[in-house]
């Protein structure tokens, strides 16, 4: 949709930036095969392929065989190859930070001629398409634009509506649409509503989470177990006051039974 979307909507200027871009595009990538001082044969083979590749209008095979060879020996001729087949792709986003990057790369650095075509690519962007400045929270969200998946942060779209769709685990999912003319920049801010896990979930994670929460509630072992309070001093002597206690009282209560002349309370209590 966005293929035809594109060219329904392209201009005169549009149409020359296109051809000069596609023009230069297969002599900038030939450069970089020989850009490297000495390049393998391997990063040579890749980008030879990769330039047929494009030629045949393979763009997604180039794009891979590009970025394999920007792996063996980045450069910004091999940034300005991956930026270009992007472009080819609609990838507007993708094109700009790589040829922008490749602009600024002093490895193998693009010609002058190289760089004020790369400058031109860059200000008819700007100019053709529309910006979406994208901050998403939480960070690290899942963003989907027109169904694929982009990163967070400067966004560039064709002219129209598109279908804007923010995920992230945990979370409410929000699906929104934006609009937007050539040259305008949007600002959007989405804020994921946290939503907690599933009751069965919960109640899986119940004992787990109790015997994390309440170690107490663990088996002891048997160095942790409490011993039995019958062995405990304080407990026989809290029993004795008990018992003394009991048989004062009986006796204050009966008032007739006193203990014979001469023996204490006490010795009643520790006689058989």
């Amino acid at each position: 949709m966005l293929g035809t979307q594109r060219h329904v909507k392209m201009n005169a200027g549009w149409l020359r930036s296109l051809c000069m871009l596609s023009a230069c595009a297969l002599s900038l990538i030939a450069s970089a095969i020989h850009a490297q001082p000495s390049p393998p044969a391997e990063y040579e083979r890749l980008m030879t392929d990769g330039m047929a590749a494009y030629a045949a209008h393979d763009y997604a095979h180039a794009a891979e065989l590009f970025e394999r060879a920007h792996r063996q020996s980045p450069s910004a001729r091999t940034l300005h190859a991956l930026g270009v087949t992007a472009f080819a792709q609609d990838h507007y986003t993708q094109a700009y930070r790589h040829i922008d990057a490749a602009l600024r790369d002093e490895r193998s650095p693009l010609t002058a001629s190289q760089r004020a075509d790369a400058r031109d690519a860059l200000s008819w962007m700007n100019a053709s398409l529309t910006t979406l400045d994208l901050q998403v929270t939480p960070a690290g969200a899942r963003v989907l634009v027109d169904g694929r998946e982009l990163t967070q942060g400067p966004i560039l779209l064709a002219p129209g509506r598109h279908e804007l769709q923010v995920s992230a685990a945990g979370y409410l999912s929000q699906t929104q649409h934006v609009e937007g003319a050539a040259g305008e920049r949007l600002a959007r801010h989405y804020s994921l509503e946290h939503v907690p896990p599933p009751a069965h979930v919960a109640a899986a994670a119940g004992p787990q989470a109790l015997s994390e929460a309440a170690p107490s509630a663990r088996q002891k072992s048997p160095q942790e177990r409490t011993p039995p309070i019958t062995t405990r001093w304080w407990f026989w002597t809290a029993v004795g006051a008990v018992v003394v206690a009991g048989v004062s009282a009986a006796l204050i209560d009966v008032g007739t039974s006193r203990p014979p002349a001469g023996v204490r309370v006490e010795a009643l209590v520790t006689q058989p």
